[in-house]
C-alpha cells in the first residue's frame, strides 16, 4: 500500500510484563501501567531456526539516558509479558520507540491478549487465538537514537483485567533490524478524564485524516488490498512494472506452489471480485480457501488483462467475480496450488459484497425474452432485443432485461421517454462478442439515447482485446436521461462521445438537436475500459452530472471533458463524489477546454498519469479556452509516475487558448511520484483571470509540492495552502478617514493557547513586511475586558536570550483611545513578548500599564512560532465601532547573540512608529462575525419568546421540503436551544436511533481538537418528537439534567430545551463550537430517511469538533429605568434619584459624568439591581442638563438624562441657554439640503423601544424641490436620507402632509433608512385630516407567525411599513398611487446561483402570506425591489415552486417555475401545471396584470364578467387601462381559449400600459414566417412589434397565429415581458 515499500501488513505484537515489571508513572494526576520492553518472558524470532532464541538485542538507551531497550527488532518477531494487571481498562497505549530512517511506513505493531504461540514455517507464523486489541502504525522517527513516545487509542472494554500480553511486529524483509523499543505504557484508566498534560517525551505527530476531503463514491463493497494481507512463505509484495498500475501501487506475486495471500477477519458477503493478472496468452485457475477449507477454483483468463495491439499500454489486470457464502470474521485465502498451472499470479485486491435479491419486472415493461432472447447461452439475442425495443415504442412501454446473460452485438436506439431496466447488476448482463477493427466509434454494444430515458440495473461487458476493438456502451444524443446502477467492464467507454452524430472522434454534427444536456450518470461502476470511463466531448454537451460512480483500471481518463475545437460546447458539467483508482493510461479527471466545470469530493488514487489535468490545447488541434473551473475537496494520491512529466495536478498552459479563472480549493494532494501541482509552460493563462490555489494540503510529493514552469508568465494566487508558500499580499496603503486601512478586530474571547482558532479568521490580517525570508502577520480581537493579539511568525533561525532587548520577539504599540497624542499618553502602551514567553514593556510604572496582567502563550514549530496575547483595557470602555491606533512588529535574532539582526513592521518602517502614536494605523472594533446567542432564560414551553428573536438563526439545509432552523441562548446556568422544524411526515419510534428528532453537537470550550470523544466539554444530544432524550456520549454527559418541551403542528414541530454547562464558565464573548441537525423518518420505520444540517454535510460534523461552526455568547444590553429625571437644587426639594437596572447578565462597572467617574458610596450607592444617585452629589452640579453614563461589563452603555433646576427664590426656575463663554445649550443641528436631497442631521433614539425618530420640515422639502430637475416623465424626486442608529429596530419619520397628499402626481419623496427605501408618491392620499403625519419603517415582529412561515423566511429581512396620523396607525390602500419599496439583501451562494427565485411576500394581519409578483432582486444594487398599494409586513423569501408534469417542457420549465414562485401563475393543482392545456382569455389577462403590476380603479366591467369571478378585478383593470376592448356588445368571452394572435395583441397593450418602451415593428418583420398571411389585420402591428423586440420567435418558420395558446406558451412570453 505504500509507494516505496512492499507492504505485507506488519504487525508487532507485544506482551506486557509481569507484576515485577509494572511501573506506575510518578505523575500524581495520572495512573499508568508501564512495561519495560526488555522485561519480556518469551520472544519469537523469524525464521524457524531462531525459534528458541530471541532475534533482537538488549542494549542501553542512548546517553545521557539510563536503562535498557530491546533493539534491532526484525519483521515477524514478538515478545510476551505475563501477569499484567490492566484493572478496569485503559483508553491509551503509549510506546516509546525509535526507528531507522528507512523504516517502512506500512509497518504495523499489534497487541494481543492470551494468544497461542505458533512456530513460523508450520503455518504463517502469526499469533493465533486470543483477543485482538489493535493494530498500530508507528511513525518514522528518523534514526535509531531518536526516541519518541507515540500514542494510540485502544478500547478500555477489551484492554482490561489480568493477562499475558503479546506485542508483534509484522513487516516485509526490508524492515529487518529497524526498530528499537524502550517501553509500553497504558494510560487514561476507564472512567477517568483524559489528563491535561502528557507524561514523558512529546508524542510524535500521527498521520492526519481529512474526512471532509475526497469522500469519493459510496460503494456497496469492501476492498481488501493484497499487500496489506497476510502472506505465506515465498509470497511477496513486488515493486515492478505491474505495480505501477496496481491499486495503491502494490500487489502480491505468487509464483510457486504453496504461496498464498490471506485476508483475515473479513465482512460477510455473497460475492467476491478478484483483481488479478496472469501471463499473456494463458488461462488458468487459482485456489480459494474459506476458513482453511478449499472452497472453489476461480477460473482466470489473460484475454482482457492486456491490450494485445498496443504493447506500450501498461494494461495488466482483469477482474472476475464469483458467488461465495462468506460469514463475518472469516479468513479467505488465495493460493497457488500444484494444479494451478500458470507460471505466476499477480493478486492486487479483492472486493467483498452482499448482492441484494434480483428485482422483478415492473408494470409497463416488455421482456426481451418474450421476443426470442434466450439467457445464458451463445445465441445472439440482438434481433430479439431490437424487436422488444420496437414493440415497446409502439405500445408506449419500457424494456425489461431479465436475469441472465444475453448477447447484444448491435447498438439499440432507445426513443424518448423509454426506460431500459434490468434485475440488477449481479443478474442481468448484456455482452458483446464483437472484436473487430474500429469498433470504438461503431459502438456495437449498449444503447444510444434521445431524451428522458432511464437506463438502470444492468451489467454491460465487451469482448475487445485492444483499445481500437472496444466499444462505447451508452451514447446519449439528447437530454434529461439518467444512467444509474449499471456496471460496465472491458468495454471501450461507459458513457461517451456525447453530442456527436457521425462516426469518428473529431467528426461532429453541430445541430443542437443532437446536443446533450441535463443527463445524469450515477451510482455505477466502470471497470477495465480500454479508454475513457466517461467522455463529454467532441460535440455539444452541457449541464451534465457524474455522481457517486466508481472507476478502476481504465485505459484513459475516468472523467473526460474534451473540447478539441472551437466548434465543441462542453460546459457547466459536474463530477462529484466519485472514486477513481488505478487508471493505466490517461488521467483521473481531464479537462481540455470548456467553461464552468466543477469537480468536488472526488477520490483519485494511483492513476498512471496526472490525477487531474487541465489543458487548453493539444498537439493536433487548438481547443477552446478553459474558464471558471472549480476543483474543491478532492483527494489526489499516488498519481503519475517518475517517467512522466505530469504532476498529480497538471495545468498545461497553451499559447493560443487561455486557462483562466480556475480555482483549486481545499484539496489534498499527496504521495505523488512526481510533483504535487505543476503548471506547464505557456503564454496564455491567468493574465485574463487569476488562477486561485487556496487552502490545499500538499505533502510527501516525490519531486516537490509545486512547480511553475512559465517563467513568471503565469502567476496564480497561492493562499493559505499547507506545503507551498503563499503569494505575498501587499501592505495596505493608508488613506484618509477614521479607519483608512479598513481593518477590523472581531468581537470574541479566544482561548489563550497559542492555537489559531478558526474564529480568528474573521479579523483582518495585518501583514508585516519581509526581510530575507523573515516575515509575519497579526490579527486583533476584543471583548469587553481585553484586546487580544495573535502573531504568526515565519523565522527559520529562532533564538531567545532575554538578557538582551531585541531577541526573537513580537511587539505591539497601542493607542487605545485613538487620541494620536504623538508621545505616549493615556491609554497608550507598548508590549513585547519573546519566544520564551517573557513579557516586558517600555512604559514607565506611572503610566498605569501592568505587564503582569497580560496573559500569553507561545507555540513553536519548524521555522515558525505563534504568540497569542490577552491585554486588559487600560483606558477605553470598549464598544462596537470604536477605533484604536496600532502597530505590530517582530524582531529576529538570527545569530543567537540576544540582539535583533532585523525587524519587520506593519506600519511603514520609515515612520517613527515606536514614539509617535499619530502614525499608527487603525483597527476598528466590530461585532461578532459568527452567529450570536443572546443572554436570557427562556421558559421551556416550546413557545418562541421575544428573547429568541434577538438570537441569530442557524439555518439548516433542505431535503425534499424537510428543513429547519435553530437558535441558541444562554444564561449563567444553561445553554438554551430552540429548533423549528418543517416536516410533512412526522414520525417517532424511539426504539430506533434516527427517527424524527433534532441533534446538537457541542464543543463547549471550542477546543477544536478533532474527535468529539477527546475534547473536554464536547457532547452530542438527541431529542425526538416524543421528547425522548439520548446521547452518544452517555459516559460524560447526563441527559437526565436536560429539560425540554415540544409543540407539534401541521407539518412542523418546535423543540425547546435547556442544557446545563458541563465544563464552560460562561461569559460574554465566549465562543462555543456547535452543529445543529435534524433527522426525518418519512416512512415511520424508526430510521431516518434524510437529515439536514447547519454545518456543511460534507464535513465530519458529527465526530470532529474542528469541523463545527461557531456561536458566540453575547450579552443583552442592560436596561435602566427611568432614563430621564428632574432634580431641584432648592434645599427643601432635594431628593435622591432612584434607578432600577435590568442587568441581563451584566454587572455595573461604574457611572460617569463625562470623564469624571462617580464615587460609589459617596456619589451613588448600589443595592442589588437598584442604584441611588445621591442628592448631595446632584446638588453640586449647575442648573442645566447632565447625562450620567452607566458603564456595564458587557453590552451598550446606558444614559440617564437629569434636568437640574433651582427653584430657590432669586434663582432661575428652569435652565436657560447662556450666551458668551461658559456652558451653552446644544443647538438643534440643521439638516443638509441640496437640490433633490435632504440629509437628516438629528434623530432621537429610545433604547427601550428601539425606535429612532426624525423629522423632515416642510421648508426643507420645499427647498429641495425648488431646483431639482424632473426626469423624462416629468417627475421630481427628493431623496431623504435617515442615518442609521446603532440598536434601532424602527424609524419614525415625520413628514409634511404635502409629501403624500398634495395631489401632485409629478412629485415623489424617497425616504432612505437602513431597513428599506420607500418612494412615496404625492397622491397617496386624496385628502388627509390631522396635524402630524409619520412614516414608520422597521424590522417586523415575527413572533406571531406560524412556524412554517418562519421556517420559509429564515433569517431574511421582514419589514413593517405603516403611516401614522396624530399618533394612530392609518390604514392605507390606493391602487392609483403605488409605493416602491427596496430592501437591502445579501443572498446566500445557493440563492445567487438562481436569484430569480428571491421573491417578496405580503403578510396580512392574520399572518397569511400572499406573493408580491413585482418583487425581484437586483444584483447590481443589492436590493430587493417591489411595489405595493397598501402597507403591512413584507418579507424577503426564497421560493422554488415546481410541478411534476413540466420536466419534459425544458423550453418552458424555468419560466413556469419562476413565475409560480413569484405568485404570477398557479398550477391546476398543487403538483400539476398542465402545460399542454389551452389557456382562457380571462386567465391570460389575470397573468399579465399580476406580472406587470398593473392597477386602476375599476368602475365597471364587461357584461359577461361576473363580479365575484376570481378574474373580475384583473379584467376590469385591463378594460380601464385600454388593454382589453372586448369582442363587441360589451362582451369579453372570458371562458374562451385565447388564440396566439389575441394573446400577442393583449400583451403588447399591457406592456405599453405599464410604461415599457418598445421599438415599433413593421409588417416586414413577419416576412420570415411562412404563415404570415394567416395573421388578422388587427393583430399584425402588435405581432410585428413583439417580434422586433424579441418577445416572439415563432415555432420554426411559423407563428401559428390562429392556434390556441397553451399554458406553457403563456408562461414563456409573460416571463419575457416580465423581464423586459
Amino acid at each position: 500500500m505504500s509507494k516505496k515499500y512492499l507492504s505485507i501488513f506488519l504487525m508487532l505484537a507485544v506482551f506486557l510484563s509481569s507484576i515485577a515489571s509494572i511501573v506506575y508513572a510518578d505523575q500524581p494526576t495520572e495512573q499508568t501501567v508501564r512495561i519495560e520492553a526488555e522485561s519480556f518472558v518469551k520472544t519469537r524470532a523469524f525464521p524457524e531456526s531462531q525459534a528458541t532464541t530471541r532475534g533482537f538485542t538488549i542494549g542501553p538507551l542512548p546517553s545521557p539516558e539510563t536503562g535498557e531497550r530491546i533493539g534491532s527488532v526484525d519483521a515477524l518477531e514478538w515478545s510476551s509479558y505475563t501477569n499484567v494487571d490492566l484493572g478496569a481498562g485503559y483508553r491509551k497505549l503509549r510506546i516509546r520507540l525509535a526507528t531507522a530512517a528507512s523504516f517502512p511506513p506500512s509497518a504495523k505493531m499489534e497487541l494481543w491478549l492470551d494468544a497461542t504461540e505458533q512456530l513460523y514455517g508450520t503455518t504463517d507464523g502469526t499469533i493465533s487465538g486470543g483477543t485482538f486489541i489493535g493494530s498500530f502504525t508507528p511513525a518514522n522517527t528518523g534514526g535509531y537514537n531518536n526516541y519518541q513516545v507515540q500514542e494510540f487509542d485502544i478500547d478500555p472494554d477489551v484492554a482490561k483485567g489480568t493477562h499475558t500480553l503479546y506485542f508483534l511486529l509484522r513487516a516485509s524483509a526490508s524492515a529487518k533490524g529497524q526498530l528499537n523499543v524502550d517501553y509500553f505504557e497504558f494510560a487514561e484508566p476507564a472512567g477517568s478524564a483524559p489528563p491535561v498534560d502528557d507524561p514523558g517525551d512529546p508524542p510524535a505527530e500521527e498521520p492526519v485524516e481529512y474526512p471532509e476531503i475526497g469522500k469519493g463514491a459510496t460503494v456497496p463493497f469492501t476492498t481488501y488490498e493484497a499487500e496489506e494481507a497476510t502472506l505465506g512463505p515465498g509470497a511477496a509484495a513486488e515493486n515492478d512494472d505491474l505495480t505501477r498500475v496496481s491499486s495503491k501501487r502494490r500487489s502480491v506475486k505468487l509464483d510457486a506452489a504453496g504461496e498464498y495471500v490471506e485476508f483475515r477477519n473479513v465482512v460477510s458477503a455473497n460475492r467476491l471480485t478478484l483483481r488479478y493478472s496472469i501471463p499473456k496468452g494463458t488461462d488458468g485457475t487459482i485456489s480459494l480457501y474459506l476458513n482453511g477449507e478449499h472452497n472453489q477454483d476461480i477460473e482466470l483468463s489473460s484475454r482482457q488483462c492486456y491490450d494485445y495491439e498496443n504493447p506500450d499500454f501498461p494494461r495488466v489486470y482483469d477482474e472476475v467475480s464469483v458467488v461465495i457464502d462468506v460469514p463475518e470474521g472469516a479468513t479467505i485465502k488465495l493460493q497457488k496450488d500444484a494444479e494451478n498451472t500458470c507460471d505466476w499470479y499477480r493478486i492486487d485486491l479483492i472486493d467483498l459484497e452482499t448482492a441484494p435479491p434480483p428485482l422483478t419486472m415492473p408494470e409497463g415493461y416488455l421482456s426481451i425474452t418474450d421476443f426470442g432472447a434466450t439467457p445464458d447461452d451463445d445465441t445472439d439475442d440482438t434481433d430479439a432485443i431490437h424487436a422488444c425495443v420496437a414493440a415497446a415504442a409502439q405500445q408506449g412501454k419500457h424494456v425489461w432485461i431479465p436475469e441472465g446473460f444475453f448477447i447484444l452485438n448491435r447498438r439499440a436506439h432507445i426513443p424518448a421517454y423509454m426506460n431500459v431496466k434490468g434485475a440488477g447488476i449481479w443478474y442481468s448482463q448484456l455482452h458483446s462478442t464483437v472484436d473487430k477493427e474500429n469498433a470504438t466509434y461503431q459502438s456495437d454494444i449498449g444503447f444510444s439515447l434521445e431524451h428522458d430515458s432511464i437506463i438502470s440495473d444492468i451489467k454491460f461487458t465487451g469482448s475487445g482485446t485492444a483499445r481500437k476493438r472496444s466499444q462505447i456502451v451508452i451514447r446519449p444524443h439528447g437530454h434529461d436521461n439518467i444512467i444509474e446502477r449499471i456496471w460496465v467492464q472491458n468495454a471501450g467507454c461507459a458513457w461517451g462521445w456525447t453530442g456527436t452524430l457521425k462516426q469518428g472522434p473529431y467528426n461532429q454534427e453541430e445541430s443542437p438537436e443532437f446536443a446533450d444536456y441535463n443527463n445524469i450518470f450515477r451510482d455505477s461502476r466502470v471497470i477495465g475500459t480500454y479508454f475513457d470511463g466517461t467522455h463529454w466531448g467532441d460535440g455539444q454537451s452541457w449541464d451534465n452530472l457524474i455522481e457517486n460512480c466508481f472507476f478502476r483500471g481504465l485505459g484513459d481518463d475516468a472523467i473526460a471533458c474534451i473540447n478539441q475545437s472551437h466548434r465543441t460546447v462542453n460546459d457547466n458539467n459536474v463530477a462529484r463524489f466519485n472514486t477513481i483508482i488505478a487508471s493505466y493510461k490517461g488521467r483521473g479527471i481531464a479537462i481540455v477546454g470548456g467553461d464552468n466545470f466543477t469537480a468536488t469530493n472526488n477520490y483519485i488514487d494511483s492513476t498512471y498519469n496526472a490525477g487531474i489535468l487541465l489543458q487548453a490545447e493539444n498537439m493536433t488541434t487548438p481547443t477552446r479556452a478553459i474558464n471558471n473551473a472549480v476543483f474543491e475537496r478532492n483527494w489526489v494520491t499516488r498519481c503519475s509516475h517518475s517517467a512522466n512529466n505530469h504532476g498529480s495536478i497538471h495545468i498545461a498552459m497553451g499559447n493560443i487558448a487561455p486557462i483562466k479563472n480556475v480555482v483549486f480549493r481545499n484539496n489534498l494532494i499527496e504521495n505523488s511520484f512526481t510533483t504535487g501541482l505543476r503548471i506547464q509552460s505557456g503564454t496564455k493563462g491567468d493574465s485574463e483571470g487569476r488562477t486561485l490555489i487556496e487552502g490545499n494540503i500538499f505533502r510527501n510529493n516525490a519531486q516537490g509540492n509545486y512547480r511553475n514552469d512559465t517563467n513568471g508568465a503565469i502567476n496564480p494566487i497561492l493562499k493559505n495552502n499547507i506545503g507551498i508558500a503563499e503569494t505575498p499580499e501587499p501592505t495596505p496603503t493608508p488613506t484618509p478617514g477614521p479607519n483608512p486601512e479598513g481593518n477590523v478586530a472581531t468581537f470574541f474571547t479566544p482561548v489563550i493557547d497559542g492555537k489559531v482558532d478558526r474564529v480568528w479568521e474573521n479579523s483582518s490580517v495585518l501583514h508585516m513586511d519581509e526581510v530575507n525570508g523573515f516575515t509575519g502577520r497579526a490579527r486583533v480581537a476584543w471583548d469587553y475586558d481585553n484586546l487580544y493579539y495573535l502573531f504568526e511568525i515565519t523565522d527559520t533561525t529562532p533564538f531567545a536570550e532575554f538578557e538582551k532587548e531585541h531577541n526573537d520577539s513580537v511587539e505591539v504599540w497601542v493607542d487605545e483611545l485613538n487620541a494620536e497624542h504623538g508621545a505616549m499618553g493615556e491609554g497608550d502602551y507598548h508590549l513585547r513578548v519573546d519566544i520564551n514567553n517573557v513579557k516586558t514593556t517600555n512604559n514607565k510604572p506611572e503610566s498605569g500599564f501592568d505587564v503582569e496582567a497580560v496573559r500569553s502563550v507561545v507555540t513553536t514549530g519548524d521555522g515558525i512560532y505563534t504568540v497569542e496575547i490577552a491585554v486588559p483595557f487600560t483606558a477605553l470602555r470598549p464598544k462596537e465601532g470604536d477605533i484604536i491606533g496600532l502597530n505590530v512588529s517582530a524582531n529576529d535574532d538570527s545569530d543567537g547573540d540576544g540582539r535583533r539582526n532585523s525587524y519587520i513592521n506593519w506600519v511603514d518602517r520609515n515612520m517613527p512608529y515606536w514614539s509617535d502614536t499619530s502614525v499608527y494605523y487603525k483597527v476598528e472594533l466590530v461585532g461578532p462575525a459568527v452567529p450570536v446567542a443572546r443572554f436570557g432564560s427562556p421558559v421551556i414551553d416550546g413557545q418562541i419568546d421575544d428573547l429568541w428573536e434577538a438570537s441569530d438563526i442557524l439555518q439548516m439545509d433542505e431535503v425534499n421540503g424537510f428543513t429547519g432552523r435553530a437558535r441558541v441562548a444562554w444564561d449563567n446556568e444553561n445553554l438554551y436551544y430552540l429548533f423549528e422544524i418543517t416536516d410533512t411526515t412526522p414520525n417517532a419510534k424511539f426504539e430506533k436511533e434516527h427517527n424524527d428528532s433534532v441533534e446538537i453537537w457541542v464543543d463547549e470550550l471550542n477546543l477544536e481538537s478533532g474527535p468529539r470523544n477527546v475534547d473536554e466539554g464536547s457532547y452530542q444530544l438527541r431529542i425526538d418528537v416524543n421528547n425522548n432524550k439520548t446521547s452518544n456520549d452517555g459516559d460524560k454527559f447526563d441527559v437526565s439534567k436536560v429539560t425540554s418541551a415540544i409543540v407539534t403542528g401541521d407539518a412542523f414541530y418546535i423543540i425547546e430545551f435547556a442544557v446545563p454547562y458541563t465544563k464552560l464558565t460562561p461569559a460574554p464573548g465566549a465562543v462555543i463550537g456547535l452543529n445543529v441537525s435534524a433527522n426525518d423518518d418519512s416512512d415511520g420505520d424508526g430510521r431516518r430517511n434524510s437529515y439536514v444540517s447547519w454545518v456543511d454535510r460534507n464535513k465530519s460534523y458529527w465526530g470532529d469538533t474542528s469541523d463545527y461552526d461557531k456561536v458566540i455568547l453575547m450579552a443583552a444590553d442592560s436596561v435602566i429605568d427611568p432614563i430621564a429625571a428632574r432634580f431641584d437644587k432648592k434645599a427643601a426639594n432635594q431628593a435622591d434619584v432612584a434607578v432600577t437596572m435590568i442587568l441581563n447578565g451584566n454587572t455595573l462597572r461604574g457611572i460617569y459624568n463625562g470623564s469624571y467617574e462617580l464615587a460609589e458610596g459617596t456619589d451613588y450607592t448600589v443595592s442589588g439591581n437598584n442604584v441611588t444617585i445621591k442628592k448631595e452629589y446632584l446638588a453640586t452640579l449647575p442648573a442645566g442638563t447632565v447625562i450620567l453614563t452607566f458603564d456595564f461589563s458587557a453590552g451598550a452603555d446606558q444614559e440617564l438624562v437629569i434636568t437640574i433646576v433651582d427653584t430657590t427664590p432669586g434663582e432661575p426656575q428652569d435652565p436657560e441657554p447662556e450666551t458668551g463663554s461658559g456652558s451653552t445649550a446644544t443647538p438643534t443641528p440643521q439638516n443638509e439640503v441640496k437640490d433633490g436631497y435632504v440629509k437628516i442631521r438629528q434623530t432621537v433614539y429610545n433604547p427601550v423601544s428601539g425606535e429612532a425618530k426624525a423629522s423632515l420640515p416642510a421648508t426643507d422639502l420645499d427647498n429641495a424641490l425648488k431646483n431639482v430637475k424632473a426626469d423624462e416623465k416629468g417627475i421630481k424626486l427628493v431623496s431623504v436620507e435617515i442615518p442609521g442608529v446603532t440598536g434601532a429596530r424602527s424609524y419614525e419619520v415625520e413628514l409634511p402632509k404635502t409629501a403624500v397628499a398634495s395631489g401632485n402626481t409629478l412629485q415623489k419623496v424617497e425616504v432612505r433608512t437602513e431597513f428599506a427605501t420607500v418612494v412615496l408618491p404625492s397622491n397617496m392620499f386624496d385628502a388627509l385630516d390631522g396635524n402630524k403625519l409619520s412614516l414608520n419603517v422597521g424590522m417586523a415582529d415575527t413572533s406571531t407567525l406560524s412556524a412554517f412561515v418562519k421556517a420559509q423566511i429564515g433569517n431574511r429581512p421582514v419589514i413593517d411599513l405603516s403611516i401614522e396620523v396624530d399618533g394612530k396607525v392609518m390604514a392605507w390602500s390606493n391602487p392609483k398611487a403605488p409605493v416602491k419599496v427596496s430592501i437591502p439583501y445579501t443572498p446566500s451562494e445557493a440563492e445567487l446561483a438562481d436569484p430569480e427565485h428571491i421573491v417578496v411576500w405580503y403578510i396580512d394581519g392574520e399572518g397569511n402570506v400572499i406573493p408580491v409578483p413585482t418583487g425581484r432582486y437586483d444584483a447590481a444594487t443589492g436590493l430587493v425591489t417591489f411595489t405595493v398599494t397598501n402597507f403591512s409586513k413584507y418579507a424577503v423569501v426564497y421560493v422554488v415552486k415546481t410541478f411534476a408534469d413540466i420536466s419534459h417542457y425544458t423550453w418552458a420549465r424555468k419560466q413556469i417555475e419562476i413565475l409560480a414562485s413569484k405568485g404570477v401563475i398557479a398550477g391546476t393543482s398543487e403538483k400539476t401545471y398542465s402545460p399542454e392545456a389551452n389557456i382562457k382569455r380571462a386567465d391570460f389577462i389575470l397573468l399579465i396584470v399580476k406580472a406587470l403590476g398593473l392597477n386602476a380603479d375599476v368602475e365597471d366591467n364587461f357584461d359577461d364578467v361576473k363580479p365575484d369571478a376570481y378574474y373580475a378585478q384583473a379584467v376590469g383593470i385591463a378594460r380601464k387601462l385600454g388593454i382589453a376592448a372586448g369582442v363587441g356588445n360589451n362582451k369579453f368571452n372570458p371562458e374562451e381559449y385565447i388564440t396566439r394572435q389575441d394573446m400577442m395583441v393583449l400583451l403588447l397593450r399591457a406592456m405599453q400600459a405599464a410604461g415599457m418602451e418598445l421599438t415599433p415593428g413593421s409588417e416586414s418583420d413577419l416576412d420570415r414566417f411562412a404563415d404570415k398571411s394567416e395573421t388578422s389585420s388587427y393583430a399584425t402591428e402588435s405581432i410585428a412589434a413583439l417580434v422586433r423586440n424579441g418577445l416572439v420567435v415563432g415555432s420554426g418558420d411559423k407563428l401559428n397565429p390562429r392556434d390556441n395558446t397553451t399554458r406553457a406558451e403563456a408562461a414563456v412570453i409573460i416571463y419575457k415581458a416580465y423581464n423586459k
